[in-house]
């Protein structure tokens, strides 16, 4: 169920006529609003929606000619933040999220620029979608790292979305008990189509703890967890610009590395040259340890490397 920013197909009457006025431009809008993800210094566009049934509703800005961020608020423009995402990268022109909403009870959208980026302001499109459908899927239980799980997202619904994407694809929904305490990897490594992966508390409509589109420069998905003994999470394997298909959703507990050996892993086992590496290039806490922190750790952090 696609949608531009004049139409959207498929929900209430008084949603269509409410897509109807909408603007495309944050050009000549005012500054009114700030997010906690951004837009303190950037002009910005506000809507109020009302949703005419209870439900998971997805927002997202794909298609933009600029970067920029979208924020939901409870009630009519004054209230409380829900919900804010800032997108995960300029290239990409998108920011979403997804969020339970109540029938009959207003919120506020907010589509803002992020004053991180070099453009700030311009064309949007602002897509809103009610997903439905089972979530989750099934029960791992307390399953023990590594295991796989292979299923086929085709065959399922599209009842909820991460902040990273799978705003229209079917999506497969699992839940999770951790054994113990740790940093989990979760990925989709072997998967036959270009996925996302995200991982949520709790439940399907909890706050979300980690999500990735493309590890790298790749169509797998790879994002990595913390979590307490007896923690409880749903996974959810997505899909990116209408993929779906056969995947595999990859569980394993992870370990830093040594600060002089590069890891798939983000961060090294020596706090102080974690902090002092990730401060030169986040990328490193955020992403993986490769070689470039190695190097940064062993020769403006302090770490004993071999060599150094």
């Amino acid at each position: 169920m696609r949608r531009h920013a004049h139409r959207l197909a498929g929900l209430a009457t008084a949603l269509d006529a409410w897509l109807d006025e909408l603007l495309t431009s944050t050009l000549f809008t005012g500054d009114e609003f700030t997010g906690s993800c951004g837009g303190g210094m950037s002009r910005d566009a506000e809507y109020v929606f009302t949703p005419a049934e209870d439900g998971v509703y997805a927002f997202d800005t794909a298609g933009s000619a600029f970067q920029p961020l979208v924020y939901v608020l409870d009630g009519m423009c004054a209230g409380s933040q829900v919900a804010c995402d800032g997108g995960s990268a300029w290239w990409n022109s998108r920011a979403g999220l997804a969020v339970e909403l109540e029938a009959g009870w207003p919120v506020t959208i907010v589509v803002d620029g992020s004053e991180s980026e070099f453009l700030t302001v311009g064309d949007y499109v602002l897509g809103v979608d009610r997903l439905d459908g089972e979530c989750p899927e099934e029960d791992l239980c307390s399953a023990i790292p590594p295991f796989e799980v292979h299923r086929d997202t085709r065959a399922g619904t599209n009842s909820t979305a991460g902040s990273c994407g799978g705003f229209l694809e079917p999506d497969h929904a699992v839940t999770w008990t951790a054994p113990e305490a740790g940093t989990y990897l979760v990925s989709t490594r072997g998967s036959g189509f270009d996925t996302v992966v995200y991982v949520r508390d709790a439940s399907c409509g909890g706050d979300e703890l980690a999500c990735n589109d493309d590890h790298l420069e790749d169509v797998e998905a790879y994002t990595w967890v913390t979590l307490a003994a007896g923690q409880t999470v749903v996974i959810v394997v997505d899909g990116r610009a209408g993929g779906a298909g056969e995947f595999v959703l990859r569980v394993e507990q992870q370990t830093p590395s040594s600060c002089c050996t590069p890891s798939l892993v983000p961060g090294c086992a020596e706090p102080s040259v974690d902090e002092c590496v990730c401060e030169w290039d986040s990328w490193c806490c955020m992403f993986e340890w490769d070689e470039f922190c190695v190097t940064v750790a062993s020769e403006a952090c302090g770490a004993a490397c071999p060599g150094s």
